[in-house]
């Protein structure tokens, strides 16, 4: 296979070089570090765990930490009390990913995950297809309103700007 005389080989059919990272692979771990981590404080979640109007979610002492201390940063700005941020009624597997209580399909950042506003509880896409969910939480039996009170976990950059 080549070097017989016939054929020249180039450096690329020589030397193996590392494949380069792909802007999706980063997009991913950025994901998951979202379904992992506060997002105010990048420690590992753990209860108590609260929620804002754009889908992110925090450790409720470094919430409590920075309004008390006045130290939150300006991409946080649109947290002013403890009234902007609701506690979450979420479920912890043992590896410490939030996980939907209905599937217990675990929140890594690939699969879409709602709470509801009304009530705080966490739950899958999957979960709110499957049940058919209408007026009524599918976790706590609250009545809520499904296009007011449904908050993804998910949202892109472009749908934050546009919240």
């Amino acid at each position: 296979m080549g070097n017989d005389g016939g054929s020249i080989p180039g450096r690329q059919d020589l030397v193996k070089s590392k494949k380069r990272r792909r802007h999706s692979d980063t997009e991913e771990l950025v994901k998951k570090s979202k379904s992992k981590y506060c997002s105010l404080s990048k420690e590992p979640l753990k209860k108590p765990i609260v929620g804002d109007k754009l889908g992110q979610i925090y450790n409720k002492a470094a919430i409590v930490k920075g309004l008390l201390e006045k130290n939150i940063p300006e991409s946080f700005e649109h947290i002013t009390s403890l009234k902007d941020v609701k506690d979450l009624n979420v479920e912890i597997s043992d590896n410490g990913n939030v996980q939907c209580p209905v599937t217990m399909i675990e929140f890594s950042g690939i699969n879409k995950f709602f709470f509801l506003w009304k009530c705080g509880c966490v739950m899958s896409k999957n979960a709110i297809d499957e049940i058919g969910m209408k007026d009524k939480c599918i976790v706590c039996g609250e009545y809520c309103n499904k296009e007011k009170d449904l908050i993804s976990l998910n949202y892109t950059k472009e749908e934050k700007e546009k919240i």
